[in-house]
């Protein structure tokens, strides 16, 4: 399971919204734990099917054939009557509907993307399978939202689409989905994304609310470095626009010339993933950031890739990098206190030459 609703860590790994992160999805847990008291853990439809984290991020396109497995369980669901319906519901784990907002962002991305418009109806039916109880209500509301806004660019009935999904949902569901019916969908407020035109097609990246009006294409850029990122070891979860640079990484603190600069870009963007060769990812808290802006002038740039340079310490390999007025931040280290980073400034220095030669 894989929380949707965007966010942002005090070191920038997120996107920048600011959301209470635990209590609704406690509550959920608590839900779906009192539903398995009553119901029993019943054989759900959905069971053996769930999407890697690589197929879960929308900063590129990923085929996965979970997709039409999906589908034609939500079809089989369409097809019902209400009581069929409610016996499927309730036979869905919290698991289960979180592989059906997957599947339902992965269709928004797919018809933005070129592919058939019909692709969007099963996405809007597999909302009316979630039992609003035993999720985030934010996650549905922004699983809708990003259907509606990739059906209203393609030109799909997106109000009959969600009174369709409505007649099919249970109650509560169905009255959460009713705030949207007519909505006029903000892609970055409602969804925390941003539609970025890639060298692979459409991309979805996470966004944050910081100055972004770079004269470069930093997006273009941070998706060929992540690429680059992935070819070398990494698996790269997110990238965010519009993020800022925290001074942490600057060994820099509030008032000083460091932070003037960071705090004067005119655009930034972070990319967060993880190394593949971590043996024990689930409690390492190893982490790569990159942090990529664009400065007020190509001296302020240098000054910035030189601070990173000199942050570098026990707990974190860092460096530097600075094209023109381009600058970018590198660092691999764990969230978890006490903990190395698995890389050495020497073993990170194959990164270098890569992200130079992108910069450039």
């Amino acid at each position: 399971m894989r929380r949707l609703v965007p966010a942002k860590d005090e070191n920038g790994a997120g996107s920048s919204g600011t959301v209470e992160i635990g209590t609704q999805l406690a509550q959920a847990s608590a839900a779906q734990r009192r539903h398995e008291e009553l119901h029993g853990t019943p054989n759900s439809p959905l069971a053996h099917l769930s999407y890697s984290s690589i197929e879960n991020s929308l900063w590129r396109w990923v085929d996965s054939p979970i997709d039409r497995q999906v589908e034609v369980v939500v079809s089989d669901f369409r097809a019902m009557g209400e009581a069929e319906r409610n016996a499927v519901r309730d036979s869905l784990s919290m698991d289960d509907f979180y592989t059906l907002f997957t599947f339902a962002r992965r269709r928004a991305l797919a018809v933005l993307r070129g592919s058939e418009a019909g692709q969007i109806e099963p996405a809007f039916v597999s909302l009316a399978m979630i039992d609003l109880e035993r999720v985030d209500c934010r996650d549905l509301l922004m699983a809708n939202s990003l259907l509606c806004y990739a059906g209203e660019r393609i030109g799909a009935p997106v109000s009959d689409l969600v009174k369709r999904t409505i007649q099919l949902a249970e109650r509560e569901t169905a009255e959460a989905l009713k705030t949207q019916r007519t909505t006029r969908i903000d892609l970055a407020r409602s969804c925390g994304y941003r539609e970025v035109r890639t060298s692979e097609g459409v991309a979805l990246f996470d966004t944050g609310y910081e100055t972004f009006s770079p004269q470069a294409d930093l997006g273009r850029i941070a998706f060929d470095i992540a690429t680059a990122l992935e070819n070398n070891g990494y698996e790269i979860e997110n990238i965010s626009l519009a993020s800022d640079l925290p001074l942490t990484w600057l060994a820099g603190s509030e008032g000083s010339a460091i932070a003037r600069m960071a705090r004067s870009l005119s655009g930034c963007v972070s990319i967060h993933g993880v190394p593949r060769a971590d043996p024990d990812p689930k409690s390492s808290g190893q982490m790569l950031l990159v942090f990529l802006g664009e400065a007020a002038s190509e001296r302020d740039a240098l000054e910035i890739a030189a601070a990173a340079e000199t942050a570098s310490s026990s707990q974190r390999t860092e460096w530097g990098l600075a094209s023109r007025r381009i600058c970018a931040v590198i660092i691999q280290s764990s969230w978890m206190a006490h903990t190395p980073p698995m890389e050495d400034a020497r073993s990170l220095e194959r990164l270098r030459g890569v992200i130079e030669g992108l910069l450039s």
